[in-house]
């Protein structure tokens, strides 16, 4: 097995290990996901010449489960995940300095990293 199809299999494994059920939202359609729970560290401009270390929750989401369902594209800042198992917490879909609220993860780009920050809940 080359790299390239050892990466392809670990994506796949990884939603069934370690997916947690989640609804993503756009607006007033919601579409059920498989989610992997990460995050990203950054750095932003405070506006005083300093730079203010931050962290974002990021998610892991199958590309086709946005693409292929009813919201039809790649993540838009304001769309919701809401995390269905345990304690109900909605995360909104945020850009981090000014760049997108999403990239590709994997060289395959079969899933997509989120970039959220929690709005209700626990």
């Amino acid at each position: 097995m080359d790299f390239h199809a050892a990466l392809r299999t670990h994506s796949q494994r990884l939603g069934a290990v370690a997916g947690q059920p989640a609804t993503y939202r756009r607006g007033a359609v919601g579409v059920p996901v498989t989610a992997v729970v990460g995050k990203t560290d950054y750095e932003q401009d405070n506006g005083d010449g300093g730079l203010v270390r931050a962290q974002v929750r990021d998610y892991l989401i199958p590309t086709a489960e946005l693409t292929g369902s009813e919201i039809g594209s790649l993540p838009k800042g304001g769309d919701q995940i809401v995390e269905t198992s345990g304690a109900c917490r909605v995360w909104e879909v945020m850009s981090i300095d000014g760049g997108p609220p999403w990239r590709y993860s994997g060289p395959d780009r079969s899933r997509v990293r989120v970039h959220t920050r929690q709005v209700e809940g626990r």
